[in-house]
């Protein structure tokens, strides 16, 4: 579509530049021919007032100095003699007029045009070679003009696609995904239905209830990743990032009273973010390191840049396989087995990097940094 679109553009000025060019060489045909019609004219004029002038001088006479002058004229005698001042006047085409002597003879005097017509050919020519060369070179500059006019167009529509082709395999996994809980949901909403028992409506409640706070998180997840692939700028504040991640990892130790969480900040670390979503992202990587890891998670702050932070999260756990570590941050991908919606560290990446930063697996450990606004 925007080759057509550009071959179009290309042919429509192209169109307006060759009639602009052909109008102005017919224009310039016509004054010049016009000129040289007027020239020959006065040439003209110019040899009747010599003959007239010389009406005093025998037709031999006459004869003979317009000879002299190369002036092409043919003389009538009035004994009925034709006198021809150059060989070649009567096969050469020209302008005429015919002048009556006093001494009742006539002469013809020509000016001839095959000078004239030979140097319209010749200026013909050059007009018509100029103005190929002037398409010519309109059409490439116009081929070059319109590439970089339509660059900008054509990186957006390319942005275009590829957010059109993210939103349709976006969907299509969201789909995929909320198909197991829905599913769980219906399920136990059935079986609650059918079952008389108080004993095993408890336990049909609890499913129900797990199935249905499974789909709530799901869908959160969605939702977030949604506003992240529509650009939503961060609500940047001024922010203790110590205190920050010091309570995240302290509600993720609620969560594991067993697993060893520690903190490794110095101060005080204040960075223009979004706190919201940076503890989003925060919880996202502990919450993953916590699923993986044996007994330990470290977790340390550092300053970074002139305006940034770094935090990294790293755990005893196995750790990533050689080469996918930039497979786990893709959209619904689990490398293992122990749940999660494969959302998490998408979603972390995405938050780190509208924040100027970026998610990496550097050394045994995931490195988050962002950049104060």
């Amino acid at each position: 579509m925007l080759r057509s679109l550009r071959n179009r553009l290309v042919l429509f000025t192209l169109a307006i530049v060759a009639v602009g060019v052909l109008a102005g060489d017919i224009a310039m045909t016509l004054t010049l021919h016009q000129e040289l019609d007027e020239q020959v004219q006065r040439a003209l004029a110019a040899r009747v007032a010599l003959v007239e002038e010389l009406d005093g001088l025998s037709s031999r006479q006459l004869h003979a100095l317009l000879g002299r002058r190369e002036i092409p004229a043919v003389i009538d005698t009035p004994d009925g003699e034709r006198l021809v001042s150059m060989a070649d006047v009567a096969a050469e085409p020209g302008a005429t007029r015919t002048v009556e002597r006093s001494d009742g003879g006539r002469v013809e005097v020509v000016v001839g045009r095959s000078t004239t017509d030979a140097n319209l050919r010749r200026i013909y020519l050059a007009i018509g070679a100029g103005s190929i060369v002037a398409v010519a070179a309109s059409v490439l500059m116009l081929s070059v003009f319109s590439r970089r006019v339509l660059y900008p167009l054509e990186a957006a529509l390319d942005a275009a696609r590829e957010a059109e082709r993210r939103s349709r395999g976006f969907l299509a996994d969201a789909a995929h995904q909320l198909r197991t809980p829905v599913a769980g949901v219906r399920a136990a909403s059935e079986a609650l239905l059918r079952s008389p028992a108080p004993a095993q409506q408890d336990g049909l409640l609890t499913n129900l209830a797990r199935e249905a706070a499974r789909t709530g998180h799901l869908l959160d997840a969605l939702l977030r990743v949604a506003r992240l692939d529509r650009g939503d700028q961060p609500a940047r504040h001024p922010t203790d990032l110590v205190v920050l991640v010091t309570e995240e990892v302290e509600r993720q130790q609620a969560l594991a009273p067993s697993l060893g969480l520690h903190v490794s900040a110095t101060g005080e670390l204040v960075v223009a973010i979004d706190p919201t979503a940076l503890r989003e992202a925060l919880a996202n990587l502990l919450d993953n390191a916590r699923r993986h890891a044996r007994s330990r998670v470290e977790v340390t702050l550092a300053p970074a840049g002139r305006a940034g932070a770094v935090i990294r999260v790293v755990d005893d756990g196995p750790g990533l396989d050689p080469g996918t570590e930039d497979a786990v941050f893709d959209r619904f991908v689990s490398l293992d087995d122990r749940g999660g919606f494969g959302l998490g560290l998408a979603i972390a990446r995405g938050v780190a990097r509208t924040h100027g930063g970026d998610v990496e697996w550097r050394d045994g450990g995931f490195d988050l940094w962002v950049q104060g606004g």
